[in-house]
């Protein structure tokens, strides 16, 4: 929204992901680098939700790349794996203390 209010920023601004200038950059852009993870954390689809679940405590993550064959396939935020295992436990009648 305050984009909207900066007349040099319009519907055709670039956005740019990165610091390194391999385009010409003279007129008016955004560089979103400075918000990006240069190295965020990847899993595959196959890998199990307990070695998910850890990884996220271990590291302290907010989120997770899933992959397959290199290519993106999705994101796992911790909001989303707190709320499955609340669901789970639920439905199941389970204790969430060991959350």
């Amino acid at each position: 929204a305050r984009a909207r209010e900066n007349e040099r920023v319009s519907d055709t601004t670039r956005c740019f992901f990165t610091s390194e200038p391999f385009y010409p950059r003279s007129e008016p852009y955004v560089d979103l680098s400075p918000w990006l993870d240069q190295s965020p954390i990847q899993i595959v689809e196959q890998t199990p939700l307990d070695r998910v679940i850890e990884m996220f405590r271990a590291l302290g993550l907010r989120y997770v790349l899933v992959t397959r064959h290199g290519q993106l396939v999705g994101i796992i935020k911790k909001k989303d794996i707190l709320q499955a295992i609340k669901y789970f436990l639920h439905r199941t009648g389970g204790d969430e203390d060991g959350l």
